[in-house]
């Protein structure tokens, strides 16, 4: 459809050039034709006149644009029912000069699945175009701040009208073990997803977009987090009914995990530990705060978790600190979690898994150091549950790592070594009942 009538002469002057061409150059009318021929110049002019001005109402109608189109026609046909017209930006994502990349599967596009150059014979509709993100440092992705959600902007990898948008978050060391995942995911069907990350290494996310064409196309990408330090999280698949406890030895001595002559855990807790009675926000069993020798981080540290909220009300963030006791109280269905802000280069941790309701479990301890997860303690095969036929004295008692950080001169936490320990008769992994050894 075109424009030309606005650059056109009036439709009365056109009529008049039309009127004039039917003369022969020269030519000349007798005084009898004179009478008849004006009567007859008269009624075309008429009618020319008449069919240049519904010829002109009808192209200025056509010049509106389509209902529904949802943006400019380039000129090619209409889509029906509403459907976008080729060039015409959905959801915000440009068009013109996408570029090609990405996975897609043509519902109606070109031969072999490509993507329409504009738009189809028939009103068909243009096909989308994927450019996926080439690695986690593509500038159109962010970096996770820990406990900030945060945008991600699917109209920076897909190109065209877009009538379907979902996310998909590939569930990962503790968020695919325990029942409660504490990330926070908002808009899995909109084109902007809006994510709050919890644990210090890279998210895994998998877009899937629909055409209004029916074809499909699809990204897979990585989206890194910000790192501070060192991290340590424990969970369970029975995370809704037993109660295990994480422990971190400090790296000053290999004093046994209890006080010495104690014969259970409530009388044996002390500062040698970080654990989820003298490490937590509210302290309980009347236990003093554990001092690994660290001062407090700034409080704008806490805000990365755990326990964020609690930490920001106690006024302070101590260094190392952890979440609530995922004891089916105060928590349940969740991770527990150790964080070290700025520890010493070349100390070592040792982390230690309790058993303290004796019920059945599978415990999983991650290790995380500079942004990226350092290693994985697999669940002991041995005791059978991870259970005690005894339910006194200090349980089942499993060492599942030691993790040593690598600091730089500035202070940064630039990456860790883990190993796993042994027990004494060189036995890995390293677990005992009612016995508190380091």
């Amino acid at each position: 459809m075109g424009l030309e009538s606005t650059a056109q002469a009036p439709p009365l002057a056109r009529a008049k050039v039309r009127a004039g061409t039917v003369m022969k150059a020269g030519s000349r009318m007798t005084g009898a034709e004179r009478p008849r021929r004006s009567a007859f110049r008269l009624v075309r002019l008429a009618f020319g006149g008449l069919l240049l001005l519904a010829c002109g109402a009808r192209t200025g109608l056509e010049e509106e644009p389509v209902a529904g189109s949802g943006g400019q026609s380039d000129g090619g046909a209409s889509g029906s029912a509403g459907a976008p017209s080729a060039g015409a930006p959905s959801a915000g994502a440009p068009s013109a000069g996408a570029p090609a990349g990405g996975t897609f599967n043509s519902g109606g596009g070109g031969a072999g699945g490509a993507p329409f150059a504009g738009g189809g014979s028939g009103g068909s509709p243009i096909a989308l175009t994927l450019k996926c993100p080439t690695g986690p440092d593509d500038t159109r992705l962010p970096q996770f701040p820990l406990g900030i959600a945060t945008p991600v902007d699917g109209t920076r990898f897909v190109f065209g009208p877009v009538a379907k948008w979902h996310w998909d978050l590939v569930r990962e060391d503790c968020d695919a073990v325990v029942a409660n995942p504490e990330f926070v995911l908002q808009g899995a069907d909109l084109p902007q997803l809006t994510f709050q990350a919890l644990r210090p290494s890279p998210y895994h996310f998998v877009l899937t977009v629909v055409g209004v064409g029916g074809d499909t196309g699809s990204c897979k990408f990585e989206i890194p987090t910000q790192n501070r330090g060192m991290r340590v999280e424990l969970c369970w698949n029975t995370s809704q009914d037993a109660d295990l406890d994480l422990y971190l030895h400090n790296s000053t001595d290999k004093a046994p995990w209890y006080a010495a002559g104690s014969t259970d855990i409530f009388s044996g807790l002390n500062g040698t530990t970080c654990n989820v009675a003298n490490c937590t926000a509210n302290l309980r069993l009347g236990l003093t705060r554990a001092n690994f020798g660290y001062p407090d981080s700034p409080r704008a540290y806490c805000e990365a978790g755990p326990s964020a909220a609690e930490f920001k009300a106690l006024g302070r963030c101590p260094n190392p600190r952890t979440g609530e006791d995922n004891n089916q109280t105060l928590a349940t269905g969740v991770a527990e979690r150790v964080q070290l802000d700025n520890p010493t280069d070349g100390q070592t941790f040792r982390v230690m898994v309790q058993n303290f309701s004796n019920n059945t479990a599978e415990p999983h301890v991650f290790a995380y150091c500079a942004g990226k997860k350092v290693g994985e303690a697999l669940p002991p095969k041995l005791p059978v549950g991870f259970t005690s036929p005894v339910a006194t004295g200090f349980g089942v008692m499993w060492r599942a790592a030691e993790v040593t950080p690598h600091v730089s001169a500035d202070g940064t936490t630039t990456s860790c070594s883990i190993t796993f320990p042994a027990s004494p008769g060189g036995v890995v992994p390293y677990v005992t009942i009612n016995d508190p050894r380091y």
